[in-house]
């Protein structure tokens, strides 16, 4: 089935990821926080906002 965000409801961004594992999703997620927003570290808050 797999796993996908739709960040636009999260920080605004119209940006999504698809990905066969939360794991995947995650690092997405982070590697996106980190190079556009300057976060280093995605609260967990955010973080279960992840998923199917």
């Amino acid at each position: 089935m797999g796993y996908k965000v739709e960040l636009k409801q999260v920080c605004g961004c119209d940006v999504s990821y698809h990905t066969k594992t939360k794991d995947e999703l995650l690092s997405q997620v982070k590697q996106h926080a980190k190079q556009v927003h300057g976060i280093s570290e995605v609260p967990q808050d955010l973080a279960n906002k992840c998923g199917r």
